[in-house]
């Protein structure tokens, strides 16, 4: 979801945007979000791909993961959909060389 930037920031960023209430959400990307309820899911949806990114992230550096399996995991299951290649790459280099944009 992310391709440039910190993601623990982004995850600072999406926490008041996960308790706001909203008429609609425009994105930058994708179509409109319409009410209060689809509006906070929304942002609840991108909130946990990016945690989950994180905690992952975090295993490759302890040792318990390697990149490859991290980026199996992220490209695949529950967020294939997704199709965030380039980006799931882009951010593990981001993080193992603590070059974030």
């Amino acid at each position: 979801m992310t391709f440039f930037g910190n993601i623990p920031n982004w995850l600072e960023s999406l926490n008041p945007l996960v308790e706001s209430h909203y008429n609609q959400v425009v994105p930058g990307h994708g179509p409109t979000v319409d009410d209060n309820h689809a509006g906070r899911k929304y942002f609840k949806s991108m909130y946990n791909y990016l945690e989950d990114f994180h905690e992952h992230l975090l295993e490759i550096k302890s040792g318990r993961r390697s990149t490859e399996e991290v980026a199996e995991y992220m490209l695949n299951g529950k967020y294939a959909s997704l199709a965030k290649t380039r980006m799931v790459q882009k951010n593990i280099q981001q993080f193992l060389t603590g070059t974030w944009y």
